[in-house]
C-alpha cells in the first residue's frame, strides 16, 4: 500500500493530476481520506466527481473514506452516494478493493486529505 498525504482543496497539486499519475504508474486503486475534512465547496465537490470519471475511464477505482458527519450529509444532499463508494474505516476500504478484484493481496492507494 502507497500512501500520500494531500491536502484536499489545499494542494499544489490537482486531486485529478494526482490520481492521474497514480494510473499512469499502475497503481489502479486509489481510497481518499476525508478525516477532518468538515465541509466541501462546490467547486471541490466537482473536482472530487471529475476525479472518480477521470479514474474511472481509466480503468480504476476510487473511493471515499472517513467521512466527517457534515461531509456524509453533504454527499447524501447531493445524491452522491449513488456514485461513490463511501467506507467509515480504511481497513474496510482496502478488503473492498481485495473482493470487487477476488484477490487476497492488491495495490490499494490511501491518499489522506
Amino acid at each position: 500500500m502507497l500512501r500520500i498525504k494531500l491536502r484536499f482543496g489545499g494542494s499544489s497539486v490537482p486531486l485529478a493530476d494526482a490520481a492521474a499519475a497514480l494510473l499512469a504508474s499502475g497503481r489502479k486503486h486509489i481510497l481518499l481520506s476525508l478525516d477532518g475534512v468538515n465541509s466541501i465547496s462546490a467547486k471541490n465537490l466537482g473536482e472530487l466527481v471529475a476525479t472518480y470519471v477521470a479514474v474511472k475511464n481509466g480503468g480504476g477505482q476510487f473511493k471515499l473514506v472517513n467521512l466527517t458527519p457534515m461531509v456524509r450529509q453533504l454527499m447524501q444532499a447531493t445524491n452522491l452516494f449513488a456514485v461513490f463508494q463511501l467506507h467509515d474505516n480504511e481497513a474496510n476500504a482496502i478488503k473492498s478493493f481485495l473482493a470487487e478484484a477476488g484477490q487476497t493481496t492488491g495495490n490499494a492507494i490511501s491518499q489522506e486529505a
